[in-house]
Order: structure tokens, then C-alpha cells, then sequence
């Protein structure tokens, strides 16, 4: 199985439905040539498309940088 969130809610509902089973978080399965454990999984979850996941916040002098923002060193 192989889903695509569009926003996070969505991710969060696929991660409780199904936490029972192999899944494996991706974003575009690139990671495949990095990690060596390759499964078996039987759920695969792209994050690339939850846009939530690419915010930068300023909240309460806290800066929240989610997981999916690249970062750049000029």
C-alpha cells in the first residue's frame, strides 16, 4: 500500500490506522539508497505533499522549523 497526504490531518489518520503494521514514512522513496533495511514494509506513507510539514513559525519567541523545510547555508 502506498498513500499520499495532502495535509497532515490526513497523514495523522494513516498513522493511527495503521500503527499495528510495518509502515515506513518517505519522501519520494528516495532514502531507499541510504537506509539498508529495506523491510519488508506493507505500508509505504510520502510526506513530500503535507504542507504543514514546511512551515517556519515564530510563536511565543520560539522558532519552529518543521521537518520538511530545506535549509541553506548562504
Amino acid at each position: 500500500e502506498w498513500y499520499i497526504p495532502k495535509d497532515l490531518n490526513t497523514l495523522l489518520t494513516l498513522l493511527d490506522e495503521n500503527w499495528s503494521k510495518s509502515y515506513r514514512l518517505v519522501s519520494g522513496n528516495t532514502s531507499i539508497g541510504v537506509y539498508k533495511n529495506p523491510g519488508p514494509y506493507s505500508v509505504y506513507i510520502d510526506v513530500k505533499n503535507v504542507a504543514e510539514l514546511y512551515a517556519i513559525q515564530l510563536l511565543n519567541n520560539t522558532l519552529n522549523i518543521n521537518s520538511r523545510v530545506t535549509l541553506k547555508i548562504m
